[in-house]
């Protein structure tokens, strides 16, 4: 585009003329009676012979110059531009960026990629503001960048003589820095409120654990907003790693079990049944309710861990005392009469082959938090069920899984048993019809009419659900005129539902002859009700059908998912069933998918801008692309409304049905960088520094919603504090924790700290959250071989690792050939080459290599597997180092069903052809 800028002899000013179109000068600027050259010479090539000796004396003479145009007259002409379109349009037309953008000349590219910039952009109670930010907008389109520090014209100053020029600002409504201003400058902050400890009093932190809130404001260098979570200013006292110290205190430590006499070693008075006073086998024995936390005048945190006791109630017996399943039916909980280790392990490694039969594949972990309580996962062929018994395996092939640390006297009895309970207050399953037709056409004309012309019609009660994920123990068809009294039965469909409720099916058949039996404009109510396992009832959930004449409208229903866990596989795919009786021969059925509404995860509407393109078309299958979610801003939480209408080719009546779509959040990915301390950590350095920033969100790469840290650490026992002073906690940042390395407590060189990092997200009060763990040494040596062992993945590594498949690991030393011998232990256990993928199958010889991978036959199906790793340099002086890392299994999905329901259900749909696409349902799988 080429600029005239001149002397304008009407009312005395420079103005800047476009001249790229010999048909139609257009004013877009005027320039001020004093500038500068480069002002003045819109780029440095001149245009004509007669303008080649033109200097910057002739802008102050007032002679005009052809000149190409510079980056900065091409930022001024775009955020006019955008400004007087948006002043000038009604709010009604302002939702088209795409239009706009291309009509102005910018290319589709550029325009969609600034369409879905701003569409996804952060946004204050649903209102995007970018939009509203002209100079921003130019920033997306490539035409204003900040390095250019251009000035801009200001636009309320049409009607002047002279031009002022102004500071580009990339919030403001004019793009000038004297601009009104579009949304925050600051990130707001309500009374209390706080986004890090400086908004805080003395002695106090800003909290985001509990009800944080997100707030907005503008960035200045693109106009885009950001946004920060607001906590509350809370004690010190009440910092999460405080509050889980004396947690644990409280939780270990009770009336119940610390004495006074532990030389006897026998039962007394102070000790309930079947209990005996010993000596404590944790340092860290304190007498209950004496442990608190307070904060002094210098903003210092004290921790009094109280009076220590003499000793502890341990059993005399370790057992399991009681069991039941919880409320949701997903889990048993198993109480011990003694604090184990905490676990994460297949059930089979706990439990003897018996209770094995009734537990299938089950998982059995016991947390940090409740370590006198074992959990179990029902998974698999499971068929466990109250009255059935749990009995653990002998005491030998026992004790390495429940007897924590320093307690190794003390044996689980295997002898024994407990009987599982039902649950106290028992979920509800819930009853689903989905992806039903509601109406069913007459027979086409010529169509046979003696009950073979309709196909069956499926009422869908697949999606029906119990929160334990187990089978249903009875399924119920029934009409039912709950709906509307003026439903009507006939005796065909009577049939079909005692069949299907003969055999249990979640989906009910109506064949051909029912059908026939139907009559126009009546209504057919029916209602399923499902049984779990355990026996509750769910509310029954209900469907009407109705007869209309043949070749009015196509009979199409909606197959979208009520649940969307991004990213997913395939994308978001949209299908729904044809009845292919309701298309006579020689009409032709086409369909449009559009998005109808989007309510983000903070519960306000937003443009929804999936779908928007697309039109009319043949086949009624479509995949929206994980990406296109993503760059749509679209989060978990979101809940979006899938509009689907039909019609017929040669007709504008149209059908729709519409289908609400819940976005769920993936797994998070808790993890440390690769340089994060892991192994030996010398106390002789200064700081260590534990980065999570490597921590990862599938489902909301850019953190929309913000992610939130929260670090910990423990010793072997669970109980006792890391560091020398009880009320450390050393300097978090984010996802930063520096700790004083010197500050951590004398102990055995070959004991374990786990540094630990919880990490969650919040979205309409449903938290996703992940921990990840690295385990350090600390030594009092100065020199120490400091390396990570790294888990081998293409790309990121998942979550949670498929134990069917090798698992591999690597070091990051940086000279492999100085180092003399590799130790690897998977779980303690020294790996050997049998282990190994690729080794001799006969040979136990220890592998000593710089990498490895474990052949799957040696991990256990699920849970967390531990690995590490031990360096050593030989010479004068001969240093080593050990790193270890852990990584959580999960096993491949078991089909949890008969071989009668199957888990695998094929639905071809003829009325798609010649699109042969059709849709496949899994369920009833599980890990």
């Amino acid at each position: 585009m080429q600029f005239w800028a001149g002397y304008r002899g009407i009312d005395n000013i420079f103005v800047a003329i476009d001249g790229s179109s010999t048909e139609h000068l257009r004013e877009v600027g005027r320039l001020p009676t004093s500038f500068d050259s480069p002002q003045c010479v819109y780029g440095d090539v001149v245009q004509g012979d007669e303008l080649s000796n033109f200097v910057a004396a002739d802008c102050q003479e007032l002679r005009p110059a052809m000149c190409k145009i510079s980056s900065c007259s091409t930022c001024d002409t775009c955020v006019e531009t955008w400004y007087t379109r948006h002043t000038s349009l009604d709010t009604s037309s302002r939702v088209d960026f795409r239009a706009r953008c291309t009509e102005l000349g910018y290319p589709p590219l550029a325009c969609e990629d600034a369409a879905f910039t701003i569409a996804s952009s952060l946004s204050e109670n649903g209102t995007s503001y970018l939009e509203e930010r002209p100079a921003a907008i130019c920033n997306l389109l490539g035409d204003c960048g900040p390095s250019e520090g251009c000035q801009i014209r200001d636009t309320s100053d049409e009607g002047s003589s002279s031009w002022i020029s102004e500071d580009m600002n990339y919030c403001t409504a004019d793009g000038t820095s004297s601009g009104a201003f579009v949304g925050n400058t600051d990130f707001p902050v309500v009374e209390d409120g706080c986004l890090d400890a400086d908004d805080c009093s003395v002695g106090q932190f800003c909290d985001v654990s509990s009800n944080p809130t997100i707030v907005y404001r503008c960035n200045p260098t693109s106009g885009q907003d950001e946004n920060a979570t607001q906590g509350q200013c809370s004690s010190l006292c009440n910092q999460p790693i405080i509050r889980n110290r004396l947690k644990r205190l409280s939780q270990t430590f009770t009336e119940d079990n610390v004495c006074s006499d532990p030389e006897s070693g026998t039962s007394t008075s102070e000790c309930p049944s079947g209990f005996a006073c010993r000596e404590s086998t944790t340092p860290s024995c304190v007498l209950p309710g004496t442990a608190n936390c307070t904060v002094n005048e210098n903003r210092v945190i004290q921790i009094d861990e109280g009076e220590s006791c003499e000793g502890q109630c341990y059993p005399t017996t370790r057992n399991l005392t009681s069991a039941a399943f919880t409320s949701s039916g997903r889990s048993v909980l198993v109480d011990l009469n003694a604090r184990a280790k905490t676990l994460d392990r297949p059930c089979s490694q706990i439990f003897d082959s018996d209770t094995m039969s009734r537990l299938g594949s089950s998982g059995c972990i016991i947390n940090e938090d409740s370590r006198s309580t074992l959990r179990i996962e029902p998974s698999g062929r499971a068929t466990l069920m109250p009255g059935d018994e749990l009995r653990l395996k002998e005491d030998s092939s026992l004790q390495p899984f429940l007897v924590a640390k320093g307690e190794n006297e003390a044996h689980f009895d295997s002898s024994g048993s407990v009987q599982v309970g039902n649950c106290s207050n028992c979920a509800q399953p819930v009853a689903r019809i989905t992806e039903s037709a509601s109406q069913v056409n007459e027979l086409c004309p010529g169509q046979r009419g003696d009950g073979e012309g309709y196909e069956p019609v499926v009422i869908n009660g697949q999606k029906s659900s119990d929160p334990s994920g187990r089978p249903f123990r009875r399924v119920t068809w029934e009409t039912n005129n709950s709906l509307d009294e003026d439903c009507v039965t006939t005796d065909e469909l009577e049939n079909d539902i005692d069949l299907a409720n003969r055999d249990g099916l979640l989906s009910l058949t109506l064949r051909s002859s029912s059908l026939e039996a139907l009559s126009v404009s009546k209504k057919y109510c029916i209602s399923l009700t499902v049984t779990s396992f355990l026996g509750q009832d769910s509310a029954p959930a209900t469907h009407q059908l109705e007869k209309q004449a043949a070749n009015i409208l196509p009979v199409v229903t909606p197959a979208v998912p009520g649940t969307y866990v991004l990213p997913s596989t395939f994308g978001l795919r949209l299908d729904a069933s044809v009845y292919t009786p309701s298309i006579c021969e020689g009409s032709k059925a086409i369909f449009r998918w559009s998005c109808e509404k989007r309510v983000n995860f903070e519960g306000s509407e937003e443009e929804c801008l999936i779908l928007g393109g697309d039109g009319w078309r043949d086949n009624v299958l479509l995949s929206v692309e994980n990406d296109d979610l993503v760059k749509a801003g679209i989060v978990p939480q979101d809940k979006l409304t899938i509009r689907l209408e039909a019609r017929f080719a040669d007709n504008q009546n149209i059908t729709t049905g519409t289908q609400d779509v819940l976005v769920e959040g993936a797994d998070i990915l808790a993890a440390f960088t690769h340089g994060t301390p892991q192994g030996a950590v010398s106390s002789a350095n200064q700081e260590a520094t534990f980065d999570a920033s490597a921590s990862f969100d599938p489902s909301d790469p850019t953190n929309i919603i913000p992610m939130r840290f929260s670090f910990d650490c423990l010793r072997e026992d669970g109980i006792s504090s890391c560091f020398d002073d009880p009320a450390y906690i050393g300097d978090q940042d984010g996802s930063l924790w520096r700790v004083n390395a010197s500050r951590f407590v004398d102990a055995d060189p070959n004991e374990r700290f786990f540094i630990q990092v919880t990490v969650s997200k919040v979205a309409q009060g449903v938290e996703r959250q992940a921990v990840a763990t690295r385990a350090i040494r600390v030594l009092t040596v100065k020199e120490v071989l400091n390396f990570t062992v790294i888990q081998d993945c293409t790309g990121r590594c998942p979550s949670r690792h498929q134990s069917s498949r090798p698992l591999s690991f690597y070091t990051n030393l940086d000279s492999v050939g100085s180092i003399s011998n590799f130790e690897w232990r998977l779980d303690g256990n020294v790996v050997v080459e049998r282990d190994v993928l690729g080794g001799n199958l006969q040979s136990l010889e220890p592998i000593s290599a710089a990498s490895v991978t474990l052949r799957p036959q040696i991990l256990p199906s699920f849970g967390e597997v531990s690995i590490a790793c031990t360096a050593t340099i030989t010479g004068v002086n001969e240093v080593t180092g050990t790193s270890s890392t852990s990584v959580n299994l999960i096993g491949p999905p078991v089909c949890s069903l008969t071989p009668q329901e199957a888990c695998l259900r094929l639905s071809p749909t003829s009325a798609q052809l010649p699109n042969i696409e059709f849709l496949a349902q899994a369920n009833g799988f599980s890990g």
